[in-house]
């Protein structure tokens, strides 16, 4: 019997101390619990990472995409995925579209496969390619459109926020060291003149480079030549370096006949920069006010201002006789002493301020900046400039919510 109250008051001992205990660890379980719930949280409340998906030829514009992208979300991993023929890497989420002129859909499978969510335009090509009416009908109109060509812009969607994109800028951040610092020590010792390479055989393109090449047969001077599929006289018309128009099969010419598309306003592809970059002197047909905002003009030779040198009567659009005394002046010079006044090392424009491109009338600076010769300093006020800084804002307030999912259901609360 004397047992009984030993075991009494050892239960109840044991019973106190155990609830004790659990008194103690429950709020640290708590703690730990909340505290893991709220790693977790943080972990997936901002994605770090943004999806682009390319259709229509969009991946055209990767650089000048992924420059503004950047800019908008510095601190984000851009993932970048090219829609093809044939492929199998076909993502079925993402965070935006970038998508290009309507002719590049012939090149796909399933051509405006993407027509929900953010997108971009992006055209490198001159404005007869734009057709509104042929772009993929997305629910959505575009944020920014970025385009070399200024000849359509005034017709996009009002709350389109537009930017000058010229295609040159494509290919100047990664020749930039080159074209500040070209080789041409060995350029009297080149054993070619000329070089053409086009594959779209546009008339005035070819009556240049017929007249150029009569003139030179006439006076009897060698290696004008023809390389890719138009007017080709070469057998190197199959040849890789020639297709790709790069500046290594320049560096073996003294001139390079460079004739855009179009001569629209504000059209500046990327075949000035490969001349510039391959050392060879330029013969350009081009929106030179556009041209000069990126490169020094008097590194190349602009075939309308030759005729307006001598006062000479143009047609429009311009007839063989009118290249035939460009095709002259251009021979005569190749065998002048000022041929050397070309040969420029540095071919950036300079530039000491922003350009004042309002007064010129262009809707923006080149973009991307980078493409022009400027300090880190003006780089920044670049970006600072409204046509841009509005395209910025447009991007962040658009996708922004859906790198953080908790932004996007406070904004749906109060909708």
């Amino acid at each position: 019997m004397s047992s009984r109250p030993t075991r009494k008051w050892f239960r109840i001992i044991f019973s106190s101390f155990f609830l004790a205990t659990i008194g103690l660890v429950t709020p640290l379980l708590r703690t730990a619990s909340s505290a893991h719930h709220a790693s977790k949280l943080r972990s997936t409340s901002f994605r770090r990472h943004l999806s682009v998906v390319f259709q229509s030829g969009g991946h055209y514009g990767k650089n000048a995409v992924h420059f503004l992208l950047q800019r908008t979300f510095p601190e984000i991993d851009i993932r970048y995925t090219l829609v093809e023929r044939n492929t199998r890497l076909v993502p079925s989420e993402y965070d935006i579209v970038a998508e290009s002129c309507p002719h590049f859909q012939r090149h796909e499978t399933t051509p405006c496969r993407y027509t929900s969510g953010a997108w971009v335009q992006f055209s490198g090509e001159p404005g007869k390619h734009y057709r509104d009416e042929k772009w993929c009908p997305h629910h959505e109109i575009p944020l920014v459109r970025l385009d070399t060509t200024l000849k359509y812009y005034a017709k996009v969607h009002p709350e389109t926020h537009f930017i000058w994109a010229p295609y040159a800028c494509d290919g100047v951040p990664r020749h930039k060291a080159t074209l500040k610092s070209r080789n041409l020590d060995n350029f009297f010792d080149r054993p070619f003149l000329i070089a053409w390479i086009s594959s779209n055989c546009v008339s005035y393109r070819a009556s240049m480079w017929r007249a150029l090449k009569q003139v030179a047969d006439a006076k009897g001077v060698t290696g004008v030549h023809a390389l890719g599929k138009c007017e080709n006289n070469m057998d190197s018309v199959g040849n890789r370096e020639a297709r790709g128009s790069n500046p290594s099969t320049y560096s073996k010419y003294k001139f390079v006949l460079v004739m855009e598309n179009y001569p629209e306003p504000g059209y500046v592809s990327e075949k000035l920069v490969d001349a510039l970059a391959g050392g060879a002197i330029p013969i350009y047909y081009g929106d030179i006010s556009a041209a000069k905002l990126i490169f020094n003009e008097s590194a190349f030779i602009h075939i309308p201002s030759i005729w307006r040198s001598v006062n000479a009567s143009i047609a429009e659009p311009p007839s063989f006789e009118n290249f035939v005394l460009a095709a002259e002046y251009i021979i005569d010079i190749s065998r002048s002493p000022y041929l050397k006044d070309y040969l420029i090392t540095d071919v950036m424009a300079k530039h000491e301020r922003l350009p004042d491109y309002e007064h010129a009338g262009f809707p923006s600076i080149p973009f991307p900046p980078e493409c022009l010769d400027l300090s880190e300093a003006l780089i920044e006020e670049a970006y600072n400039t409204e046509p841009i800084v509005l395209a910025l804002d447009a991007l962040r307030s658009r996708i922004q919510p859906l790198l953080w999912p908790m932004l996007k259901s406070s904004l749906q609360k109060h909708v």
